[in-house]
């Protein structure tokens, strides 16, 4: 019958080999992104139909565990055509840079090459991804600059310690860390080293920021 023994995404990480405990927060959004644009840096709509007929079925199988002969009739094609397309499709995920976005999730892939100054294809594989994820059925959010300025740093969900330091320094929003830089970020009394990571770490897995691309302090120029 060809149904699947794990559900989605597992049966995705295991074929890919990806740890669970690795998987970026919008790793779903980016697998989506990467099977529905081929990582070509155009939004779906302009694709032709058999790229999508394709990536349609990779889905039908792996998200919703649909056997190999269900999709063939819905498709009007064989059962051993349905297995080719869906092995090419592993395949190609396999390939390096594909595989390493998917590690990474887009969001984080995105701004590292961003701050990074590696500026080739970066405004059109965000908009791309931003007119993607916008026809999925995930919960995954694609935060813009302004939107992530606002995030109020109660959702980064960090330990007492740390949102207490921030909250008594009058940090309120992740906007607000990215304006105090590194310098004075570290200057945070009680903070300390490790309560400095942690908020780093943080916003680089939850939202793809950086502290290289914080604001520098006048003492820093």
């Amino acid at each position: 019958m060809n149904y699947l023994k794990s559900s989605f995404p597992d049966n995705i990480l295991e074929k890919l080999g990806i740890e669970k405990e690795n998987m970026p927060e919008d790793f779903i959004a980016t697998l989506h992104y990467i099977v529905y644009t081929s990582y070509s840096f155009c939004p779906p709509k302009e694709r032709n139909t058999e790229d999508l007929r394709n990536s349609d079925i990779f889905m039908m199988y792996f998200k919703n565990n649909i056997s190999y002969s269900a999709v063939a009739a819905h498709y009007g094609i064989s059962t051993e055509r349905v297995r080719q397309i869906i092995d090419k499709q592993i395949r190609k995920l396999c390939l390096p840079t594909r595989l390493n976005v998917l590690k990474l999730g887009l969001n984080k892939y995105y701004y590292l090459q961003k701050i990074e100054d590696n500026k080739k294809g970066f405004d059109r594989a965000c908009k791309a991804f931003y007119d993607t994820i916008k026809t999925m059925d995930t919960d995954v959010i694609y935060y813009t600059e302004d939107e992530l300025s606002n995030i109020p740093i109660e959702e980064m969900e960090l330990t007492v310690r740390s949102f207490s330091c921030l909250k008594r320094a009058g940090i309120n929003t992740v906007g607000d860390i990215i304006e105090k830089g590194e310098t004075e970020l570290k200057k945070v009394r009680n903070l300390g080293v490790k309560g400095y990571n942690e908020i780093v770490d943080t916003l680089i897995m939850r939202y793809g920021e950086s502290e290289k691309n914080w604001r520098k302090s006048e003492n820093d120029c």
